[in-house]
């Protein structure tokens, strides 16, 4: 991946954390239609490097969502039914028919390559949807447990990505990006513990610590090149971290 293309992933992240930050603070759909944007964006990039269908169907489901909020402040808050809501609309728009135009351009003859690899796009999409919920509960009932829901379509998306041959492939970059996520759970669950049910965080922490595990086998039983003791000390400082972590949140709730 040259630069540029580098340089386009960091403005997309740049746009989704300014995005979420400032809809915590209006809490304007508009600014989850700013974070699609974000989404988008780092979608393309990708696409336009691998040409791939899956992307295409998760920049659909990004466009449904557009869609979405459109339609939502049509029907149920129309204190947003401004200028700018027109201008967001005639964009979720323009992005439906470049989306169309690609799949005309690119994918209409590939039907045969679909079916064959459709399971792994059948857990893309399955990352989308949790994706797409997540952020509709998110914006439907501000509770924050929605955005460690996110987190968990975002892993659905990525171990899809790196599934191939009835297994998943467990390269350093699936371990990177799986690791990031799981940093950006703890992230969450650390600064938005005391706006969610001890119940709820339980729950979050027991499915974090679960999933970390399973990663740690994956990494301890693939042919990663690198020793094994760099493979266990990886799994110890995990561990030491979910630790913490889990410690940390009850701490935080009180309950220590």
């Amino acid at each position: 991946m040259d630069n540029n293309k580098a340089l386009l992933i960091f403005v997309g992240i740049g746009i989704i954390l300014y995005s979420l930050v400032s809809y915590l603070g209006s809490k304007s759909p508009f600014n989850i239609f700013n974070c699609s944007l974000g989404v988008m964006v780092i979608l393309f990039v990708f696409y336009n490097e691998d040409k791939k269908i899956s992307y295409l169907m998760a920049l659909f489901c990004v466009n449904i969502l557009q869609w979405f909020i459109s339609v939502y402040i049509l029907v149920n808050n129309p204190v947003y039914k401004t200028t700018d809501y027109y201008y967001y609309s005639i964009g979720a728009l323009f992005f439906t028919l470049v989306l169309i135009n690609l799949i005309r351009i690119n994918h209409l003859k590939i039907k045969t390559s679909m079916l064959k690899d459709k399971k792994k796009l059948m857990i893309q999409l399955i990352g989308v949807i949790i994706i797409i919920s997540c952020l509709t509960g998110f914006i439907a009932y501000y509770y924050h447990l929605f955005l460690y829901g996110i987190t968990l379509g975002l892993m659905a998306f990525i171990y899809g990505f790196y599934y191939e041959n009835r297994k998943v492939n467990v390269s350093v970059k699936y371990v990177r990006d799986m690791v990031s996520v799981l940093v950006l759970q703890v992230i969450i669950l650390c600064y938005f513990g005391r706006q969610i049910s001890i119940e709820d965080l339980s729950y979050a922490l027991v499915f974090s610590i679960n999933i970390a595990v399973l990663l740690s086998i994956q990494i301890y039983t693939s042919d990663l090149k690198i020793s094994n003791t760099k493979k266990e000390n990886i799994i110890g400082i995990g561990a030491i971290v979910v630790f913490i972590v889990f410690f940390g949140a009850l701490a935080l709730k009180g309950y220590l």
